[in-house]
């Protein structure tokens, strides 16, 4: 698993050369919410949300292979969902 790397002072809106340090997928998800239009973060959101649901649609036999095991990734699909609810409803 990648190592999360912190923003630093140096890391400016454009500057970030993404080809040659390697970011985690939560750096990458943090830098895509905090940088430029807010129009990406409810993008983002909107993307998750929706993913989830068709994941779910379509049940866990689609996502069945030799990497991915389709209950655990409807069951992480489900456990999304219930938490934009939550933290909707707060």
């Amino acid at each position: 698993m990648a190592r999360s790397r912190r923003r630093t002072e140096d890391d400016e809106d454009s500057g970030m050369d993404w080809g040659r340090n390697r970011l985690s997928n939560t750096d990458m998800v943090e830098r895509i919410m905090s940088y430029g239009s807010p129009m990406k973060q409810l993008v983002v959101m909107t993307a998750i949300e929706k993913y989830a649901q068709m994941c779910i649609e379509a049940g866990p036999r689609t996502f069945d292979s030799g990497l991915l095991n389709g209950d655990a990734w409807v069951h992480a699909c489900k456990e999304i969902l219930r938490e934009l609810a939550e933290m909707r409803a707060r």
